[in-house]
C-alpha cells in the first residue's frame, strides 16, 4: 500500500482510537477520507492528507468558547458533507460519481488553518 494509503488500523492508530472508533467517526466527516470502500475481501482505505485534514480540524480549538476557528470549521462542514453523500454513493473520494447527474464533487475542500 502507497505512503498516502491507509487502512482503517493505521487511521486508528494514527488518531489514536480504537479500529472501531474509526468506523463510528465515519458520519461525523472520517467517511469524506475513503479512497476505497471495504466489504467481501475488500480492504477500506483512506487517503492520509484527508484523514490528517479532518483530524486537524477536530483539534483546533482557536474559536471562541474552545471550539474550531471558522476555517476548521468550514472544513468540518465540508467534511460532514462530502462523508453523507459518499457514505450513501460508497465511491471514494477521488472517483467520479455513479449517480445520474454525478454528485457534484468540486475535487477541492477546505484546508484547516495551521
Amino acid at each position: 500500500m502507497d505512503s498516502d494509503k491507509l487502512a482503517r488500523r493505521k487511521v486508528a492508530e494514527l488518531l489514536g482510537v480504537h479500529q472501531d472508533s474509526v468506523t463510528r467517526v465515519l458520519p461525523e466527516g472520517l467517511a469524506s477520507a475513503v479512497i476505497t470502500w471495504g466489504g467481501r475481501g475488500k480492504r477500506m482505505t483512506f487517503s492520509r492528507e484527508l484523514v490528517l485534514r479532518w483530524h486537524r480540524a477536530r483539534l483546533c480549538h482557536r474559536g471562541h468558547s474552545a471550539r474550531p476557528c471558522s476555517k476548521c470549521s468550514l472544513v468540518l462542514e465540508d467534511a460532514a458533507v462530502a462523508a453523507e453523500h459518499l457514505l450513501e454513493a460508497r465511491h471514494g473520494a477521488h472517483e467520479i460519481c455513479d449517480d445520474p447527474g454525478g454528485c457534484g464533487w468540486p475535487g477541492g475542500m477546505c484546508r484547516p488553518c495551521a
